[in-house]
């Protein structure tokens, strides 16, 4: 599964990262992983870095029964880092599903300085973490 999570339960921050092609089921999985940490809260704010994502395996019914689904509650600050305008009109428009389910939290960043920003996470806390997830999850 290319997708991984680091959760600062102090800083109430979730750390995500994905890389190489990601699917509906490898997004379900790191959902449902994430949710069943028993350190992991609703109400954190989340930083998922996907600038490494170089394809995603979504179909549109697929990106809309993603965004229905959520386990991060509406108070939430959810910061998506992508690189490229496919991936940043697909966040967009994933951000504007979730709005229609309630969330309007999500902002999409093309820097991760930005994302870490606007959630109000430390910053060294962010750049540690996210270097943690890059040498505990390398692509094959």
């Amino acid at each position: 599964m290319p997708a991984y999570f680091l959760i600062d339960t102090l800083n109430r921050v979730v750390f995500s990262r994905a890389f190489g092609i990601l699917t509906y089921s490898e997004c379900t999985a790191h959902m449902d992983h994430l949710s069943a940490d028993p350190r992991f809260n609703p109400d954190f704010n989340q930083i998922f870095d996907f600038s490494e994502v170089t394809e995603l395996s979504l179909s549109t019914d697929q990106l809309q029964q993603l965004a229905k689904r959520s386990i991060f509650s509406a108070k939430s600050r959810r910061a998506y880092v992508v690189s490229g305008d496919l991936h940043f009109g697909l966040s967009r428009m994933f951000s504007a599903l979730r709005e229609t389910e309630g969330e309007p939290g999500i902002v999409t960043f093309r820097d991760l300085p930005s994302a870490i920003i606007w959630t109000d996470a430390p910053k060294e806390v962010a750049h540690k973490a996210f270097a943690d997830l890059r040498q505990q999850c390398q692509p094959a």
